[in-house]
């Protein structure tokens, strides 16, 4: 795919014109193929030359990790082993508590077992005494009534009654004797109970106690062992990181970036797949980097008039509008942003000022923390993901079921009505725009591509990598942005270290396309250099 020479000289030189009119295929004349040929060899030799270095550092990095993993396995094996020791203490210390536990445990049964037989004993004599001294009332009870009488009894039936209660009475007394000593007997083994039962207690706490110290000491050698087992993984994969580098850095060959048209070769994870482009302009280089979902064509209307203060190139990112959709990308956040930096290796762009608008502006953050050489200063429109307030044919694109409803979801008029709907001003889009935001989608690989990229997008652990960009960022949002609200802002402002805000006023989710001169003032203001075509 490429520009005609006709539209290029279209941008270049109508600063009023609109993108919208340009025509995405197309062939570059044989004496533009012949430059850029040239181009392509200079940038394949410099490309590699980079490509050495970049292996070079990545060779030291996983030394560097390798090392760092031995030594922690070192101090984890040390620890492991004070732990083991710690362990084998606690054992002994309980083993050589447990006698004296049994030997008070036996002496507690003991006199658990004596003191409930005194006990007995002292119940029995309870009883009897008890006995006794019914008898004795019942004797004394039969005399009282005796003497009440009218009739006195006689001095042999008195005596007789005498001797009864006598009988009772000594036979009371000396129950009472024999209860007295038995109880006796019963409160001297209740004390010996308790004194056997407190040591035992005593030696039951020391016992639990250090049965509780063996089992933490089990436990924190069992927590080391799984991590020894773990480091000692991690050294293995820091080892064999270091050996592919090696073999990579030693194998590594010159290699050459195929130029097709407006369409580019490069290579991420070593692999080739092309990537299309719209350049014009001269000075600092500014690209630009659409959505998930979307294309170049998103920044049609600002294209042109970005062109006269900078070398402006706008990309397909992989998967997505022209650009190849190749099988073996993951289409990460991260992957992403590495793809950008080939595509501007292949350009021979060392340095660039990012725009990018939605997830592009993610990826664009994301390159500046993973490249910060590489990266100037960065304007984010509405940086993030999907929310809850976007259509569900949207959220739908992180379902597993998806695939039952990529068609109809990328359907034109399923897509004319997601724009509509993000827009403030829903006159600013006509139908040729959208056949040109549709088109892309009928390649069933640009459908998966994008799904693909937005399933693995996850923005909370983008905005956790972001905090050490150190780049100068200009965040842009649409006061009538009902899909991610301007409140969303603040996550970005809290982790972002030089970051400032702007408001497109009256603008929707897509202020590039709602408000493009204003957008363009704001983008000059934030990057003041570059040249301008009228001077």
């Amino acid at each position: 795919m490429g520009l005609s020479i006709e539209v290029r000289k279209f941008i270049n030189s109508k600063l009023t014109g609109e993108f919208v009119d340009v025509t995405l295929p197309g062939e570059l004349p044989a004496k533009r193929t012949e430059i850029r040929d040239v181009q392509r060899d200079n940038a394949a030799i410099e490309a590699s030359k980079r490509r050495v270095k970049e292996l070079s550092a990545a060779k030291l990095t996983a030394d560097k990790a390798h090392r760092a993993a031995q030594e922690t396995l070192r101090k984890t094996n040390a620890e492991h082993e004070r732990c083991a020791g710690e362990l084998k203490d606690c054992e002994k210390h309980e083993e050589s508590l447990r006698p004296n536990f049994e030997d008070a445990k036996t002496a507690f049964e003991a006199a658990k077992r004596d003191c409930g037989e005194k006990r007995r004993r002292m119940d029995i004599a309870s009883k009897e005494m008890n006995e006794a001294n019914s008898a004795r009332r019942r004797a004394e009870q039969i005399l009282h009534a005796a003497t009440a009488a009218s009739e006195a009894p006689d001095e042999r039936q008195k005596q007789s009654l005498e001797e009864q209660y006598k009988q009772a009475s000594d036979t009371f007394e000396l129950k009472r004797t024999v209860f007295d000593a038995a109880k006796a007997v019963y409160d001297a083994a209740d004390d010996e109970f308790r004194t056997v039962k407190s040591r035992y207690d005593i030696a039951n706490s020391e016992i639990n106690a250090a049965h509780s110290a063996t089992k933490a000491a089990q436990n924190a050698k069992n927590i080391l062992s799984d991590k020894v087992t773990k480091m000692t993984a991690r050294e293995i994969a820091a080892k064999e990181r270091l050996d592919k580098l090696t073999a990579e850095l030693e194998a590594e060959e010159i290699r050459t970036v195929e130029l097709q048209g407006s369409a580019r070769s490069i290579a991420p994870r070593y692999e080739s797949a092309r990537f299309h482009y719209m350049e014009s302009g001269k000075g600092e280089p500014l690209i630009l980097i659409h959505s998930a979902g979307q294309s170049l064509y998103t920044f049609n209307k600002v294209f042109a008039k970005l062109a006269h203060r900078y070398r402006v190139i706008a990309l397909d990112l992989a998967g997505h509008g022209y650009s190849d959709s190749p099988s073996f990308f993951d289409y990460g956040p991260e992957e992403h942003a590495e793809a950008i930096v080939r595509f501007m290796d292949a350009m021979g762009i060392e340095t660039a000022h990012l725009l990018g608008y939605g997830m592009g502006a993610c990826f664009a953050l994301l390159l500046a923390q993973l490249h910060p050489e590489r990266v100037d200063r960065i304007i984010a429109i509405t940086p993030g993901g999907l929310t809850s307030e976007m259509p569900t044919s949207i959220k739908l694109l992180r379902s597993g079921i998806f695939g039952i409803f990529r068609r109809s979801t990328f359907s034109r008029k399923n897509i004319a009505k997601l724009i509509d709907d993000s827009l403030f001003d829903h006159t600013v889009l006509k139908e040729h725009d959208i056949d040109q935001y549709a088109e892309p989608f009928t390649n069933p690989d640009v459908r998966s591509g994008v799904q693909r990229t937005v399933m693995a997008f996850d923005e909370e652990d983008i905005l956790d990598k972001l905090r050490s960009v150190d780049s100068e960022v200009l965040l842009l949002w649409g006061d009538k942005d009902n899909w991610r609200p301007i409140d969303m802002k603040d996550t970005y402002l809290a982790v972002l270290r030089h970051a400032n805000f702007m408001i497109v006023r009256n603008s929707g989710h897509i202020p590039q396309e709602e408000r493009p001169d204003r957008v363009c003032e704001m983008v000059f203001d934030f990057i003041p250099a570059g040249y301008d075509v009228e001077g």
